[in-house]
């Protein structure tokens, strides 16, 4: 807490802005008081939030107009030590996540496959808050097999584009396949095609994999 106390805002109005992240902190620790998960938890990866927006006095102002949001997030820190570790280490989400952004994607692979990790990523954090809100497992479980939908289909689209024509298809399985898929899961699948598998089937299976699996900033897209 002296730590997180002390980091003071980076403005050139250094007194107004400094009122506003002191407001902000007495939010945050309003909020993490009457959380009912790890308390010791939301304050550090709280602290960790504080220290990655470098003090900046545009999130202050920001998260002091969103109450909701706060609640979000301290909700987050003090309950999922994956989930609230991303937003503390990454608080750029923030945006995304207030504003719901459902951007389309880029033609371009290196910049698509980190918006889809992106996707994934914010699917689940908006998934998980409101399943800590709802207790609703279904809609959570539907939620994020959607979301592997989405992805895998975007990306083996993709994929067919680049290599040429194919019929494959994914078939689901496991968790995937009931629309259970939790937070983490991995995906159970085969591949299929209507005729015997073609070289380019087999290119594009294999490519599909390691994209798939690939580490990008966001991590892996799933493990399988």
């Amino acid at each position: 807490w002296p730590k997180l106390y002390n980091m003071t805002a980076k403005s050139a109005r250094g007194d107004r802005d400094e009122r506003a992240r002191l407001q902000l902190l007495n939010k945050f620790i309003d909020q993490l008081s009457q959380s009912k998960f790890d308390k010791d938890l939301g304050l550090a990866l709280l602290s960790e939030f504080v220290h990655n927006t470098r003090a900046k006095a545009s999130f202050f102002t920001l998260l002091l107009r969103e109450d909701a949001l706060v609640r979000d997030l301290i909700l987050l820190f003090s309950a999922s030590p994956y989930l609230g570790g991303i937003i503390a280490s990454r608080p750029e989400l923030i945006d995304s996540y207030l504003y719901r952004r459902q951007d389309p994607y880029s033609e371009n692979i290196t910049v698509l496959l980190e918006e889809l990790t992106e996707r994934r990523l914010l699917n689940e954090i908006i998934g998980t808050i409101e399943f800590l809100n709802s207790k609703d497992t279904e809609k959570l479980t539907t939620s994020l097999s959607n979301t592997a939908d989405e992805i895998c289909q975007t990306l083996l689209n993709n994929l067919v584009s680049e290599y040429g024509p194919s019929e494959i298809e994914l078939f689901c399985l496991g968790k995937w396949g009931s629309l259970e898929l939790g937070i983490r899961s991995d995906l159970d699948f085969i591949f299929v095609t209507n005729e015997a598998p073609t070289q380019n089937d087999h290119r594009i299976a294999k490519r599909f994999i390691s994209r798939l699996t690939d580490k990008y900033r966001g991590g892996q897209l799933y493990p399988i």
